[in-house]
């Protein structure tokens, strides 16, 4: 999750897309990541995009595994 709040999403703001699709999380569950660690920093990329990014966001759950 760090790659994407930290690389991918300050790239992601500056392509100034319309619509951006999130699924994230599947990596952090196979490598037990703290929940709260977890819900922390997707509220963190959801808002930066909010804020940041003038477009619809679909976020996708994580697949049942």
């Amino acid at each position: 999750m760090d790659d994407l709040l930290y690389k991918q999403l300050p790239q992601a703001i500056n392509k100034k897309p319309n619509f951006i699709t999130i699924l994230i999380g599947t990596n952090d569950v196979h490598s037990f990541t703290n929940i709260e660690k977890f819900k922390n920093s997707l509220e963190n990329i959801i808002n930066q995009l909010n804020k940041r990014a003038k477009a619809q966001i679909l976020l996708i759950n994580i697949p049942y595994l």
